[in-house]
């Protein structure tokens, strides 16, 4: 899983949970913001988001990351209710709960503790399949450090005497 990279997923970009994320004026280099690797395997359908701002507190937190699904694979409707990454038709991304807006083909989104974005059309849902939390990131990328240095020679210096 580890040898065929089966398990890394790319972060290419943030979702704000609070902030407007504009992805035109994003800072994101063109690599994106590297990889997460999880411990399990992931399909190659799915793209990674960092999340940024605290408006979706106490569930997400600034720095952890999503893991979405890179194509929408339902209707809109399959989501009122439901927590998703999402891109306006204006360009913003956002973490959000999406609601049935007041007219056809509009939602509002909804925050945990923030005022409500309503009656925008979306042009991209992002369907949530894992959520990692910045400490869980942390660990898991000090083990993938760590298992790093323990296979790397040892400069040289031989065991033979």
């Amino acid at each position: 899983m580890e040898y065929l990279e089966l398990n890394s997923v790319p972060i290419v970009g943030r979702v704000g949970a609070g902030a407007s994320i504009q992805p035109e004026l994003e800072q994101v280099p063109p690599e994106g913001l590297g990889e997460i690797e999880l411990p399990f395997p992931m399909t190659e359908e799915t793209v990674a988001f960092e999340v940024s701002g605290d408006s979706m507190l106490p569930k997400y937190e600034n720095g952890d990351v999503i893991v979405v699904y890179r194509e929408q694979r339902y209707p809109l409707s399959s989501f009122y209710g439901e927590e998703a990454a999402v891109r306006l038709k204006s360009g913003e991304r956002y973490l959000k709960t999406i609601e049935r807006g007041s007219s056809s083909g509009t939602v509002n989104l909804k925050s945990f503790n923030a005022k409500p974005i309503n009656g925008v059309k979306l042009e991209w849902i992002g369907e949530i399949c894992v959520t990692l939390p910045r400490g869980q990131i942390e660990r898991l990328r000090g083990k993938t450090a760590a298992k790093g240095r323990k296979s790397a020679p040892k400069g040289g210096r031989s065991s033979e005497k």
